[in-house]
């Protein structure tokens, strides 16, 4: 799949970024970025899944040494190729897009390395990896098929917004363009703390301790809420001052300040007990993928894309509203969520042993 996208991406990447604007500058400047980051996707696949095998293993150093590492280079590089510092050409825009294949592929080869040089979960053979257990064959597709099912919708109504943002005017989508670093860095931050979510409770599923599991999801759930309050009132405080580093007109800085506020304010929902640790972190864990992705289909698509399109292009919304009243989806998920952990219904084993013969994938 990253390969098709890596393909269509390459080769088409005005068409790709039309769907996202119409501004005529970006379009001819952004194609550029557009088409060196796609060579980067493959690399970034072969990092996600080795990384979530070695988490999942509970050999989690690796993968966070090798993400630290290549962030650190990421920016020594934009710094270098950007602006042409260290004998290095100013290559501009295509500069920040090198930086980040570069970046890439550095942390694929070097994650994939450390599996294979110690040995470690997944350092297999081809045929090792094109395998299945036949007991675990069918249990797999019926969970995972939710899941990427999931994944897909989430990309898709993400999509969406980035659409709807970005069609609103060029200042709309300079404004949110300036809130993506800060937004990615704090889920970024977050998403580790649902991962272990993930794994700790699915190993006291993997045990048969149903208790367990949910006292590890209680805990979770709190101490999610607790960290991401925190987080929420360090960031509104500091917003107007994280703003003023960017060369924006008033108007950009105030749209960009009310956004990131919005954010804030919404980030204990989306990440203590909304999509990212109720959903991605609990619920998955106990094979309730099905239910996951029926509640992230319809509260995306019945909900935050229509309510979209209709305040942002229907009703002439201002951008803050517009991202407030599309942040209420993550508060409906909260409730539904919620529920769905009190009710104990995802509590189950995905795991059973067998010793039958491998089948080939």
């Amino acid at each position: 799949m990253s390969g098709s996208f890596t393909i269509v991406v390459f080769f088409n990447p005005r068409l790709c970024l039309s769907i996202f604007t119409t501004d005529k500058e970006v379009l001819e400047k952004g194609y550029i970025f557009l088409k060196i980051v796609a060579l980067s996707y493959i690399p970034t696949m072969l990092t996600m899944l080795y990384s979530a095998v070695l988490r999942s293993s509970g050999h989690v150093k690796y993968p966070m040494g090798v993400s630290i590492a290549a962030v650190g280079l990421n920016i020594i590089l934009n710094y270098a190729l950007i602006f042409g510092h260290w004998g290095f050409p100013e290559l501009g825009l295509a500069g920040a897009a090198y930086a980040t294949l570069i970046s890439r592929i550095v942390e694929s080869t070097l994650i994939i390395g450390a599996v294979y040089r110690g040995k470690l979960p997944g350092a297999g053979g081809i045929k090792e990896l094109s395998s299945f257990s036949k007991a675990l064959c069918i249990p797999f597709l019926r969970t995972i098929a939710p899941i990427v099912l999931t994944e897909l919708v989430w990309v898709l109504g993400e999509a969406c917004y980035s659409v709807i943002y970005s069609r609103m005017g060029t200042a709309e989508m300079t404004a949110m363009t300036v809130t993506f670093p800060l937004q990615g860095l704090t889920i970024g931050l977050l998403a580790g703390l649902s991962g272990a979510a993930g794994i700790m409770v699915g190993h006291k599923l993997g045990e048969n301790n149903n208790a367990g599991a949910f006292q590890y999801a209680r805990f979770f759930v709190r101490i999610g809420v607790g960290i991401s309050l925190l987080l929420g009132v360090l960031i509104a405080v500091l917003a107007p001052l994280y703003v003023s580093a960017f060369n924006l007109t008033v108007e950009e800085r105030r749209m960009a300040t009310s956004v990131i506020c919005f954010f804030a304010l919404f980030l204990w929902i989306k990440v203590g007990k909304g999509n990212m640790m109720i959903a991605g972190g609990i619920l998955q864990s106990g094979g309730d993928s099905k239910f996951v992705f029926i509640m992230e289909a319809s509260t995306t698509w019945l909900l935050g894309v229509p309510l979209g399109l209709l305040l942002s292009w229907g009703w002439k919304q201002p951008l803050p509203w517009v991202y407030f009243f599309l942040s209420l989806e993550e508060a409906v998920r909260l409730v539904i969520g919620y529920m769905r952990i009190r009710r104990g219904k995802w509590l189950k084993q995905l795991t059973h042993q067998g010793t039958e013969a491998d089948c080939s994938a």
